[in-house]
This record gives structure tokens, sequence and C-alpha cells, in this order.
């Protein structure tokens, strides 16, 4: 993610003025008017993949991010995920030593694991 989010921090002028002329294009092609002054908020923002605290605020000091999402709350939302119930009261009623920090991603990005998940028990079946 590191080339894309530079790419974000060195072009964020160039994409915002990019997006707000196609926004200003489709108000117009519905006859939206409104004050030309007004210029919206944009906010760049990253989701997953993020192991530690300091991880965390290299991301969001290094790339000028307004904010960065950790994993697990995620999937709390059930419009995205396919988590059973059991398993979403686990995550919802979780302590941080719940989680550990796992080298076990194929593209060698720390990220932090859920002890409780059923992939992490048929993990430990299969090591037992």
């Amino acid at each position: 993610m590191g080339p894309i989010l530079q790419e974000f921090k060195e072009n964020r002028l160039e994409l915002f003025a990019e997006l707000f002329q196609i926004y200003l294009n489709v108000l117009k092609s519905k006859s939206i008017y409104f004050d030309i002054n007004w210029k919206p908020q944009q906010r760049v923002t990253f989701q997953g993949g993020i192991g530690t605290a300091e991880e965390h605020q290299f991301l969001i000091n290094y790339f000028n991010l307004d904010a960065a999402g950790w994993g697990s709350p995620f999937l709390l939302v059930p419009e995205a995920t396919n988590v059973d119930e059991h398993t979403l009261g686990d995550i919802a009623n979780s302590k941080e030593s719940d989680f550990y920090l796992s080298n076990a991603s194929p593209l060698g990005v720390p990220f932090n694991n859920f002890k409780k998940s059923s992939a992490e028990a048929q993990k430990n079946r299969k090591n037992c």
C-alpha cells in the first residue's frame, strides 16, 4: 500500500481538483446550483493492515492521512463481512489480549489476528 498512499500524498490537490470538477459537472447536468465559493472537505483515509499503534501514527503523519482504521472493528459491519453471531459477540466483548500480531500475511505485512476466530481454531487444530 505504500506506493499507493505515496501517490495520494503527492497528488492530493490534483485529486481534489479532479473530483471536484466531476462533482460540479454532475450538479450542472442536474441543474443543481450552489455557492461557487463553497468547497467540500476532502478526507484521505486508510483501512486495514495496521499492526501497531506506532505504525498507525506513522501512516497518519508520513502520508498526511486524515484517519486510519484497524481491521478488527471492520468485522462488526454485517454489510461488509460474513461473521457468525458467536464470533461477533466475541469480537464485541474482546480485550486487547484477545489479539496478537501475526506474520501470517502472504504479502509480509504484519496484522492483528483474533485469537477466538474460527480460522484461528482451525489452525490450532491442524497444529496439534
